[in-house]
């Protein structure tokens, strides 16, 4: 058979993620997602967690296939992840799994289905299946972990067909899988990661089994995995990039999955409420590893990292007040004379009180050099101080609400957007006038005028990334912080 700190996890964080059974009977908003996704027209199977889900039987809500349980797999939060929510567990030592492998068929010859799977490995152990789908005796397509590089695998056309690997080696995160093939390629990516291997293949046998946590074949039996599933859906065909993208939406809002945002190339450090900030210090997710130290202005305070139960869809978030930030003010410089960053905000003001404000920016010891604020005055508008210390851009007055901020140049005009509402301003040069030193959250990179303020993302780049990135990355913000 072939095989190829303090993060808050606080709970409930807000009353919409209690353990209300069910939380809500269909498709929602960003804000306040649905427990159902919105359906590609090609689903044929969907197992969903909290749906016709124990450790008896685990019921396909399109079709009612049932997959029995096998030595009682749990069916309950798993703590840290999927935003607290009831979840389906195997367990690779008590031998604890679903399978089913006499089910009508649901995959038949000739097709290219499209599987869809939201889950983690709790342990990394070689061999071990997270879902897989086939026929009793030939068949095994699905993902799996191989040996010995400890790499996701997906696999195609049974024992007879072929596998190839993932990320290696995989981790215990929540991530988003799809596995498919396309006429093309046999495809498995995992998040925002694609693989692929030449394949022009189609299902060459039908599908009649199902299994979570071991092997669909009888071969199974002794190969288990200790995992956690939250969703699995499977298609007749590849759906079309707008259902892909709705189901992308739905798994961020409603599962938390993927919890880190998609990456433009021109990435040059981001921080977030989910990675890196910890109330000592915030570490930048990218290689620069740029560490943020907390801390403050008149007293021993440092930031707090939680939930803030008014925005932000139950996620973590940095939170300042005033007093406490994250700022180092001695680096290497990051960025060069006439260089030109992109600056991704996503934060609320938690008090709009009299005197500038500063959010977040870049500068040196001596000056800002792109600094998010509020400006002072009645009423604040949102402000971006100028990326060469001699002008500013004045945008939309400032609220309370969690918005998405960006800031960027462009020849000779300075841009600041909240929400895809434009400002701008004409300015004498478009670059950065002197090296960036200092990096700041919370307070100016000087430090200065601290902001009372929750940051949930917090992103550099070097340069304004495409518009399918910036479109890519808008969508996944939408979805996992709830903004609209």
């Amino acid at each position: 058979m072939p095989f190829g700190s303090r993060k808050a996890w606080a709970w409930p964080p807000n009353a919409k993620n209690a353990w209300v059974w069910p939380p809500d009977a269909g498709p929602g908003s960003a804000a306040n997602p649905g427990q159902k996704p919105p359906l590609p027209a090609a689903a044929v199977a969907a197992w969903h967690s909290e749906i016709t889900c124990t450790p008896a039987a685990w019921v396909d809500y399109i079709g009612s296939r049932s997959v029995p349980g096998v030595n009682t797999p749990v069916v309950a939060a798993d703590p840290g992840f999927f935003k607290g929510r009831v979840v389906a567990q195997t367990d690779e030592g008590a031998i604890r799994n679903w399978v089913n492998r006499a089910l009508p068929a649901f995959g038949t010859i000739g097709q290219r289905p499209w599987i869809f799977v939201v889950g983690r490995y709790r342990a990394v152990t070689t061999l071990s299946p997270l879902a897989t789908w086939g026929s009793t005796v030939s068949g095994n397509d699905g993902l799996y972990i191989n040996a010995p590089a400890l790499a996701i695998v997906a696999q195609f056309n049974g024992n007879t067909g072929f596998s190839f690997p993932g990320p290696n080696p995989i981790d215990t995160k929540a991530h988003r899988f799809k596995t498919f093939l396309d006429g093309t390629n046999a495809n498995l990516i995992v998040d925002y990661a694609a693989y692929t291997t030449p394949s022009a293949a189609a299902l060459s046998y039908n599908w009649t089994a199902m299994a979570m946590g071991t092997l669909a074949s009888t071969a199974g039996i002794g190969y288990e995995a200790s995992a956690s599933l939250a969703y699995v859906l499977i298609c007749s065909s590849k759906p079309s990039a707008a259902e892909e993208a709705a189901l992308d939406a739905w798994a961020a809002s409603y599962w938390g999955v993927p919890d880190s945002p998609p990456l433009p190339a021109a990435i040059h450090s981001w921080w977030s409420g989910s990675h890196g900030m910890t109330p000592a210090n915030a570490f930048d997710q990218q290689p620069t590893g740029i560490t943020l130290p907390g801390a403050s202005i008149l007293a021993a305070d440092l930031p707090i990292v939680g939930v803030d139960a008014s925005a932000f869809n139950g996620q973590p978030v940095g939170q300042g007040n005033r007093n406490a930030y994250w700022q180092q003010a001695s680096l290497v410089t990051l960025m060069n004379t006439n260089d030109r960053p992109w600056l991704y905000v996503v934060c609320r003001m938690t008090g709009l009180l009299p005197g500038q404000q500063r959010v977040c920016g870049l500068g040196n010891n001596f000056i800002g050099l792109g600094e998010l604020s509020v400006s002072a005055g009645s009423p604040g508008r949102w402000q971006m101080d100028s990326f060469n210390g001699s002008w500013n851009v004045t945008g939309p007055v400032a609220d309370a609400l969690a918005h998405r901020i960006k800031s960027w140049t462009a020849g000779t005009v300075a841009n600041l957007s909240v929400d895809d509402v434009l400002s701008t301003a004409t300015i004498p040069n478009a670059g950065i006038q002197t090296g960036v030193t200092s990096i700041a959250m919370f307070a100016g990179a000087i430090p200065n005028n601290p902001a009372a303020a929750n940051i949930a993302l917090f992103m550099i780049c070097k340069s304004k990334p495409t518009a399918a990135e910036e479109a890519a990355l808008d969508a996944w913000v939408k979805a996992f912080y709830g903004l609209p």
